[in-house]
């Protein structure tokens, strides 16, 4: 065997990869690494409705999330999880929400493309602290209405002969002020003391990844082009378009899985749905949001894999369809075999004569 033969197929195998990769990189490239998608699936999981992130983040807290004072120690106590839930609803409202996320996609996004120079963001919570104390304040007054006025025989909770907004002012605040509640805002800082170092690291990757799948998806169409040719070369002459044959071949083979697996993919969510929420038993209430938008995610990444792997698969399909026509068309038909009489057998000289 010569070097031509393992050459030719290595040649091949290169370019097929080269195609696959191509597509793969460029489906990931356009889902999962580009922002605007994130954005989307965002706001297709839920996370933005009407009080669905507070409702979640104060469902896995206990009834009492804040400190209370020595004057909130019986059975009546008013603020409760409902009201800090109402109040957090009112005071973060869908567009404040989408504008935070958003700038903290755009900022992490930035820095992962090497716009920025390090990972930061903020989140300028505690500007709206007065006005969750207002709207506490408008949840707990009407119980501090309904509360008796202190005497000498009151064994209750009770309020003194002051203006009820005034009193409950002052529980709101004096609950707050033994807490670093949205105090200051929620940065980078917050993430890190929450990831284990592992995580950090892998997230420190991130920028490199980015810059691999950028330079990857300039190199592999240059790469895949000099296979081909590199084949073309080694092929010898009359067998050229066998060549072409068989890397389209190759090639449709390669993208009608990449095809079936999306479809797939795409088929089984819709009838069935994807596990995902028994795979995340750590995030609690957040649960919904969480399995909504990896749902958007895998299902984003599937058309978008889908779409790509059709247009190498027609391409190939037609190159296959046509370097067999040609061939069949410069192959000359076999001429016909002359007709060979079949031998007589010889006659004897006695009948002869």
């Amino acid at each position: 065997m010569s070097f031509r033969t393992p050459a030719l197929w290595f040649a091949r195998l290169i370019c097929v990869t080269a195609v696959s990769g191509t597509v793969y990189l460029a489906t990931l490239s356009t889902t999962v690494l580009d922002r605007h998608d994130v954005k989307e699936w965002l706001g297709a999981s839920g996370l933005y409705e009407d009080g669905a992130l507070i409702s979640a983040i104060t469902a896995q807290q206990p009834e009492t999330s804040l400190p209370t004072t020595t004057a909130i120690t019986t059975e009546q106590d008013l603020i409760t999880n409902t009201a800090i839930k109402n109040a957090l609803s009112r005071t973060f409202p869908t567009p404040f929400l989408e504008q935070s996320f958003n700038s903290v996609i755009d900022t992490s996004y930035d820095w992962m493309e090497g716009k920025r120079a390090d990972f930061s963001f903020s989140v300028p919570v505690n500007s709206r602290r007065e006005i969750f104390i207002a709207e506490l304040i408008k949840e707990v007054e009407p119980r501090v209405a309904s509360l008796q006025l202190c005497s000498f025989t009151a064994r209750t909770l009770c309020r003194p002969d002051v203006p009820v907004t005034d009193f409950t002012r002052q529980l709101v605040t004096d609950s707050l002020a033994a807490s670093d509640f949205l105090q200051t805002p929620i940065t980078e800082a917050a993430f890190s003391s929450a990831a284990s170092s592992s995580e950090v690291a892998s997230l420190s990757e991130f920028p490199t990844l980015r810059w691999t799948v950028g330079l990857l998806l300039w190199i592999l169409p240059l790469i895949g082009v000099a296979a081909l040719l590199g084949a073309w070369l080694l092929t010898e002459r009359g067998h050229k378009l066998a060549l072409g044959s068989k890397v389209s071949r190759a090639v449709f083979s390669s993208m009608t899985l990449a095809v079936i697996a999306s479809g797939a993919i795409i088929i089984i969510e819709k009838i069935y749905g994807f596990p995902i929420a028994s795979a995340l038993p750590q995030v609690g209430a957040l649960a919904p949001i969480m399995t909504k938008f990896i749902t958007e995610l895998i299902l984003g990444f599937s058309w978008t894999l889908l779409l790509y792997a059709s247009i190498p698969l027609v391409v190939s399909l037609i190159g296959w369809i046509t370097f067999a026509q040609i061939k069949k068309r410069r192959t000359p038909p076999t001429a016909p075999l002359p007709d060979i009489p079949s031998p007589q057998p010889p006659t004897s000289p006695s009948l002869a004569a």
